[in-house]
């Protein structure tokens, strides 16, 4: 499982199984984690931290408009996928998208995690 942290803290983690040394077959699942406050100090926001920051505010000045966009995939659609149109699903702003999304995982026997924040690491503790 890749989980990436935006905010509060930025970090990201890596949840996979590898082979205990040794001569038995034993798997054993382990965490690879990348932390930024752990080797940088804190700075103001760039890149997309902004943008990704204004799109959870739902402030739209630095978003193009739907035309615009529609246009735009309308010419890469035509390269991607030259003998039919990647279909595109729509969902309610503030949703956790769209099922498409939730049925892609699903058969594979996966899920995405809630929007809300579960993991651990993260909690809150008093």
């Amino acid at each position: 499982m890749f989980t990436i942290r935006i905010d509060p803290t930025h970090a990201t983690s890596f949840d996979f199984n590898v082979k205990v040394p040794g001569p038995v077959m034993q798997i054993s699942p382990v965490r690879s984690k990348f932390d930024y406050a752990d080797f940088f100090a804190e700075c103001a926001n760039v890149g997309y931290e902004t943008l990704l920051y204004d799109c959870m505010l739902g402030d739209e000045t630095l978003f193009q408009c739907a035309d615009s966009i529609k246009t735009a995939w309308a010419a890469v659609d035509r390269v991607l996928h030259p003998d039919q149109p990647l279909e595109v699903h729509g969902y309610a702003a503030g949703s956790a998208g769209p099922k498409a999304a939730d049925d892609l995982l699903a058969v594979n026997g996966r899920a995405w995690r809630p929007l809300t924040d579960t993991h651990p690491e993260t909690q809150k503790k008093d």
